[in-house]
């Protein structure tokens, strides 16, 4: 007698949010957004894609939305705050009609910004994910939340490095002051007083506002060199070939930044603030060096021109960092807990 066999049917779920699939637009959302799209479209999933990048923030994309709300199982958000808001507005008002399993992940720090939100409402999300652990800690009891980092492919990386006289680091990020490019500035142009100690390439776009003030700090300071942004495919190798990258941000709603994370792959420790949660990404005096004020980052930098015999062990602890933010260790979470999550 045959034996009736069952087939495991393959979850339908509905992906929310912006990603430059065709080109080289960058930008913390974007890059999650596209990680875990092109990750999950290699998973025994039916995806359905609703791209705020492609159909804007209009009717077109809520239509789209309702439309895929109802014909999926399952729907995965990822947004910034503006998104966020619409999101948990829509998701409370669809629920009513038909509930669906629905997860955020969580870009960079909302949680005070969710904060904001009536506990009701936050109900209406069957899970939250955080990018750093702590973060779930500070949102309510009867919250559901979790921990997933911010992800990407990880590949193996030479972590071999050659000592030099005068030490190459980089700054990759916004060329803005919310990133704390002007600290960065500031310090070299004490550290490299007396003698040329550091050279500073750059890579990143300027807030356009802020171009011609930053440019100007920089006039007279040959050790500054502008490379302009860096292709995709390109990262890990053009940063590899540093020293130190610098990432002295003071925007508080930092989470885990996509340029560490690259740093990390690349075997490249970091010299950070402790602004925000970057003290729960770099480990100090393991992979990379927080400081609190610009003397601190001073100090850091002196010792290092001093001595950096150290650097082949923080290029190794790097690499193993780097696997915590791997995009496949990533999607199998998601995907099992989606299997299992009890819809609210």
């Amino acid at each position: 007698m045959k034996e009736n066999v069952i087939e495991k049917k393959e979850m339908k779920i509905l992906l929310v949010g912006t990603a430059d699939l065709s080109g080289n637009t960058i930008g913390g959302q974007l890059e999650k957004t596209k990680n875990v799209y092109n990750e999950l479209r290699t998973r025994n999933v039916d995806l359905t894609f609703c791209n705020m990048f492609e159909l804007g923030t209009g009717i077109k994309m809520i239509m789209h939305f309702v439309f895929h709300y109802f014909k999926n199982d399952s729907i995965v958000v990822i947004t910034s705050n503006r998104g966020t808001r619409f999101m948990i507005e829509a998701v409370s008002f669809l629920k009513k009609i038909l509930k669906r399993k629905v997860v955020f992940l969580i870009v960079g720090n909302q949680v005070d910004y969710l904060s904001g939100f009536s506990s009701s409402k936050l109900r209406n999300v069957d899970c939250y994910y955080f990018e750093v652990d702590e973060m779930k800690n500070r949102i309510g009891k009867d919250i559901k939340a979790g921990f997933l980092s911010n992800c990407k492919k990880i590949q193996e990386t030479d972590i071999d490095y050659q000592a030099q006289t005068i030490k190459h680091i980089c700054y990759y990020s916004e060329i803005s002051y919310r990133k704390g490019f002007d600290t960065i500035v500031a310090a070299l142009d004490k550290v490299n007083k007396e003698s040329k100690k550091y050279q500073l390439d750059v890579y990143g776009f300027f807030a356009e506002t802020e171009k011609r003030e930053l440019q100007t700090l920089c006039d007279g300071k040959d050790y500054i060199c502008f490379k302009g942004t860096i292709k995709r495919e390109e990262t890990v190798h053009v940063l590899s070939q540093y020293l130190f990258m610098v990432f002295p941000s003071r925007h508080k709603l930092e989470g885990v930044p996509g340029a560490i994370v690259d740093s990390y792959e690349a075997g490249v420790p970091v010299i950070c603030s402790d602004i925000a949660y970057l003290p729960y990404i770099v480990t100090n005096g393991k992979t990379g060096f927080l400081y609190h004020e610009e003397k601190e980052l001073i100090d850091i930098l002196n010792r290092i021109a001093d001595d950096d015999t150290d650097i082949l062990s923080f290029r190794k602890n790097c690499r193993m960092e780097a696997e915590k933010y791997n995009i496949i260790s990533a999607v199998d979470l998601l995907l099992n807990d989606l299997q299992n999550l009890k819809i609210r």
